[in-house]
């Protein structure tokens, strides 16, 4: 890994290493249900890379014949494992390593799968690229993730705020981008979606490492937003006492050619 891999590296193992036991815990009913439209095949050998807790990994193993999950915070497989041991899930791998260098073979698994890794890479067109390398042909290579917007004075501001809230974000890809990644990398696209996730602003910014000042900055922009002030990118909207906002998650499926 170079310098700049491995530096932000770092920062992503000390930030998920304190918010590890936020993710622990059961798989949601909207994950299973997304997971099972995918149209998983009982035979499939599925890798599930930058896996976090191993929530996808674990919606997934019921489906399939096995799932390797990739993760590179050891505090957050760790999660994912003890909880696949209580779910009583035994066709799960868990392996320690970065999603750049993937330590398998060539044409090795039938669908490769990240969800919401991408704006926490440094190159996630490389992460792309390895993800397809380990796929066979005709196999599928799935991500999901939150969305820049288009425009490129909207897409910074909102990114800005997403670094303030956690520093292991780096950018999330625009859509526009995904495609042509896609493209680039010998990928035919199957499936492109897009919808709308309406968060809570105040639980957005529950992390153990954010300081209050950080917490009250993002507030001041977004209420300076609300009352006709410069955009965030962070599209905010008020429910009565409560300042929520929205950001676009796509997902995309390609099939390797």
């Amino acid at each position: 890994m170079t310098e700049i891999y491995q530096g932000h590296i770092n920062i992503v193992q000390t930030e998920f290493t304190t918010q590890a036991a936020i993710w622990s815990g059961s798989v949601p009913e909207g994950l299973r249900n997304l997971v099972t439209g995918l149209g998983l095949r009982k035979s499939d050998v599925v890798l599930d890379v930058a896996a976090g807790s191993c929530r996808v990994s674990r919606a997934m193993a019921p489906l399939v014949q096995h799932v390797t999950a990739v993760e590179l915070t050891e505090a957050m497989l760790n999660a994912g494992r003890e909880m696949a041991r209580q779910e009583g899930l035994e066709n799960i791998a868990f392996k320690l390593g970065a999603a750049e260098e993937l330590a398998f073979d060539d044409n090795h698994f039938d669908v490769s799968i990240t969800r919401y890794s991408f704006h926490h890479f440094v190159d996630p067109e490389r992460v792309l690229a390895e993800m397809v390398r380990v796929t066979k042909p005709g196999g599928r290579v799935i991500v999901i993730d939150i969305l820049s917007p288009e425009d490129a004075a909207l897409a910074e501001s909102y990114n800005h705020y997403e670094r303030l809230r956690d520093p292991s974000h780096t950018r999330a890809p625009q859509l526009s981008e995904l495609k042509r990644w896609y493209e680039k990398h010998n990928l035919k696209v199957l499936e492109c979606q897009v919808e709308d996730s309406t968060q809570d602003l105040e639980g957005w910014m529950r992390i153990p490492s954010l300081a209050d000042a950080v917490k009250d900055q993002i507030r001041l922009a977004v209420q300076q937003e609300l009352e006709g002030g410069p955009a965030t990118g962070l599209q905010p909207i008020r429910e009565q006492e409560t300042i929520k906002f929205q950001v676009g998650v796509g997902r995309i499926i390609g099939k390797k050619l």
